[in-house]
């Protein structure tokens, strides 16, 4: 493997980690409603996400790789058939859009439960960063997001190390109070 195909990995992986930490990370709500409130159990479920999504995403970049796609959403077509690779290829655009609206709600939720701020305030300047972004480029987006991932997850897991050095010690009461309902806390 060359420097430039390390280099693309490294990308990708950037990208992807970017991606899945988006707007509802932000907030903190995924973490306490897809993880937190599950008690202990949460661990098998992190594990279990990361498994399908380190298989998944190794085969669609094996599987791009093997068949010199030019698109993305030729891997609907090489793992479904002309059809059903046709409905994932709308899908998918459909949830991209889909996938901007919870982008846009989540900068103004996030904006009005930290700072007050009106919550369409945060939805114009998401926005308008959005629209920014598109108009540089979408081939330099990736390569941008790829270098910006990597960042973010050292920065979360710094941010975690911290909160374990200095909170640590409240872990198990409270997940007892998970685990008994006594924190009644929002599951997914």
């Amino acid at each position: 493997m060359g420097k430039n195909n390390l280099r693309q990995i490294i990308t990708f992986m950037g990208a992807v980690l970017a991606y899945m930490m988006g707007s509802g990370f932000a907030t903190g709500q995924e973490l306490l409603q897809y993880y937190v409130s599950y008690g202990y159990k949460s661990i098998l479920v992190g594990a279990t996400l990361a498994a399908i999504l380190i298989f998944a995403n190794w085969g669609f970049a094996r599987a791009g790789h093997q068949g010199g796609f030019s698109k993305g959403s030729e891997i609907f077509t090489y793992y479904c058939g002309g059809q059903v690779g046709k409905i994932f290829d709308w899908f998918t655009t459909l949830f991209c859009f889909m996938s901007f609206i919870v982008m846009l709600a989540g900068a103004g939720s996030t904006l009005e439960q930290q700072y007050r701020l009106p919550l369409i305030i945060g939805i114009i300047a998401m926005a308008v960063f959005a629209a920014l972004t598109v108009s540089c480029g979408l081939n330099s987006l990736v390569e941008i997001i790829g270098k910006v991932g990597p960042v973010l997850a050292v920065c979360v897991l710094l941010i975690g190390i911290t909160t374990l050095i200095c909170h640590g010690g409240n872990i198990e009461p409270n997940m007892a109070r998970i685990d008994s309902g006594e924190l009644p806390l929002l599951k997914a």
